[in-house]
């Protein structure tokens, strides 16, 4: 889950999220949350879910966790889907 996460990390960041979550694995765990302005999380969260099929937690912004059962294709398919929509990001 860690290298998942790391992983999501690294692809957040390239489509410009900024990150609350710490990029150093020993600080973060598994978890990954990007900032997103409040005001515009309600329609991210919707979008990725109605959208992609993607679940997420509004806590501190966008809070993502990859586990044991998702694979570097789930990750990347959470990235792309966050790239479509990061015009809410800001």
């Amino acid at each position: 889950t860690m290298r998942l996460a790391q992983r999501l990390k690294e692809g957040l960041l390239d489509v410009g999220a900024r990150l609350v979550t710490p990029l150093d694995p020993a600080l973060s765990g598994g978890v990954c949350i990007a900032a997103v302005p409040r005001a515009q999380r309600r329609a991210l969260f919707d979008a990725l879910y109605r959208e992609h099929g993607i679940i997420g937690a509004p806590t501190g912004g966008l809070r993502l966790s990859p586990h044991l059962y998702n694979t570097d294709a789930h990750v990347d398919r959470a990235v792309e889907a966050v790239r479509r929509h990061a015009a809410l990001l800001a």
